[in-house]
């Protein structure tokens, strides 16, 4: 298996606040912002934060990769989502001052910017407009849920597992000569579909055959992405 860490996808620090939802704070206001944030460098297996701790900071990812987790009645963990370099995540224990819904775990060495909840108070405190941009960004993340909830009824399971591959996966980076690999195990996108990892095994196997993906050890990268997105039903898949 090539490296993955020499193939991780980063984005700089103006592409990571262009994705943000503070994108159309005010200059002076933003410059404030940023000057209240840090880097955080989170080696592999380092827990961010876990389900029931109070929500000081959220955060955006510049580059390596993270997932969040829950855990089984029987203590087992459990990845709920993955998430890649441009996300930001946390802001929801922000908004509500209620604890964290799930703990947080990086898969790899991982760099996150940190947004202390006292400087994400004062962005809004300063321009209220801002609250509107938070707001449509829950509303994107629950309008995801709902969807979810809707595919695992009414779709077959290859079209969700497309689907699911084509969101999660890492984007593709400047090199064009090589696809980046995401690392997740076919067990934790079992979990994410509410699937027997039986099921998606033999889908990825056979994807792999057709040459739609590579697999490695618990990890996927994707050769045809327009393939994929006609077995997800040909919509494209938010990310």
């Amino acid at each position: 298996m090539d490296n993955l860490n020499s193939r991780m996808n980063i984005v700089t620090h103006e592409q990571l606040w262009d994705l943000s939802f503070f994108a159309n704070l005010a200059p002076q206001f933003k410059k404030q912002l940023i000057e209240s944030c840090s880097e955080l460098h989170l080696e592999a297996g380092h827990v961010l934060h876990r389900r029931g701790d109070e929500g000081s900071a959220c955060f955006g990812i510049i580059s390596g990769q993270l997932k969040a987790f829950a855990h089984e009645s029987t203590g087992k963990e459990m990845t709920l989502a993955v998430l890649n370099p441009g996300s930001w995540f946390g802001e929801i224990s922000l908004v509500d001052n209620l604890p964290r819904t799930h703990g947080t775990i990086a898969t790899q060495a991982t760099v996150v910017l940190k947004m202390p909840k006292s400087a994400f108070d004062l962005a809004i405190t300063q321009q209220p407009s801002i609250a509107m941009d938070v707001s449509r960004h829950l509303c994107q993340r629950l309008r995801l849920a709902f969807t979810a909830v809707e595919e695992s009824v009414l779709l077959p399971l290859n079209q969700r597992l497309a689907k699911k591959l084509l969101y999660i996966q890492t984007p593709q980076n400047n090199d064009q000569s090589t696809h980046t690999f995401t690392q997740v195990g076919q067990q934790e996108i079992a979990h994410m579909l509410g699937v027997s990892r039986q099921s998606v095994s033999k889908q990825l196997t056979q994807w792999a055959k057709d040459g739609i993906l590579e697999l490695s050890y618990n990890s996927f990268a994707v050769l045809n992405e327009r393939k994929l997105q006609e077995l997800a039903g040909g919509e494209t898949v938010p990310r």
